[in-house]
């Protein structure tokens, strides 16, 4: 039994010592990895990135199945490009429908890793039946890039949004 309580007693000294001499009252130990670059604050840097397609057309509000009575927003992906990323700047892809006083996105945070191609999608949107009262509503695309507080635009798409009842 002795054995058994010694290597206890020397891994809970060993846990104890450690905790203490990195801790915030001694610090002589810093036990964190060293900071990357990829740890830019969300929002910082800059990229190069442009747009592959947003989509003219196929923007619809259609009745949900299996006797729903909402409305669910589909709307066709956009697709960029992006050739150079510093810092971890953010894609965002929305549609603005004023009319119904909505705007929904989406935001890929972007890092080095992220050149080359890709899709952005907006997903589903559901909206109350009694929210929806004309046949069509004018919307906006739009695709932009920020970096902290500034905002590039990089597309911005009229579209109409049909109603499929």
């Amino acid at each position: 039994m002795q054995p058994v309580r010694a290597v206890a007693s020397a891994t809970l000294l060993i846990l104890l010592t450690v905790t203490v001499v990195s801790g915030p009252l001694v610090g002589a130990v810093d036990l964190t990895p060293e900071s990357q670059a990829d740890d830019a604050p969300i929002g910082s840097g800059g990229a190069e990135v442009s747009v592959l397609s947003v989509p003219s057309d196929g923007v619809t509000l259609e009745r949900g199945q299996y006797g729903s009575a909402s409305f669910y927003l589909h709307a066709p992906d956009a697709r960029v490009r992006v050739d150079a990323v510093s810092g971890q700047p953010m894609v965002v892809y929305k549609i603005r429908i004023p009319e119904l006083g909505a705007t929904f996105g989406t935001t890929r945070f972007l890092s080095a890793d992220d050149v080359g191609t890709h899709t952005l999608s907006l997903g589903q949107k559901a909206f109350a039946p009694h929210r929806i009262s004309q046949d069509s509503y004018d919307a906006e695309l739009i695709v932009l890039v920020r970096t902290g507080n500034d905002e590039h635009e990089l597309a911005r798409q009229s579209v109409t949004v049909a109603v499929v009842r």
